[in-house]
């Protein structure tokens, strides 16, 4: 599956990482399960929700140093 991002999002629009509707970058994230043929539905998310969801998860499982050590 491949993510695509966009300069701003379409609207309506509501992160649903950081329940605000702000303009900037977006990923359209696949939406596990929902394929049809060479179709699939997808969520819009912010591009630095995503970034930080990431980075904390990887924090958490310990493959990333945390900053200043």
């Amino acid at each position: 599956m491949m993510s695509r991002i966009f300069d701003e999002p379409s609207h309506p629009f509501i992160c649903p990482v950081c329940d605000r509707g702000s303009v900037g970058p977006v990923m359209l994230i696949p939406i596990v399960g929902t394929e049809e043929g060479n179709n699939i539905e997808a969520q819009q998310i912010h591009v630095g929700c995503v970034v930080t969801v990431c980075s904390q998860a990887m924090v958490l499982i310990g493959i990333s140093k945390k900053r200043g050590r």
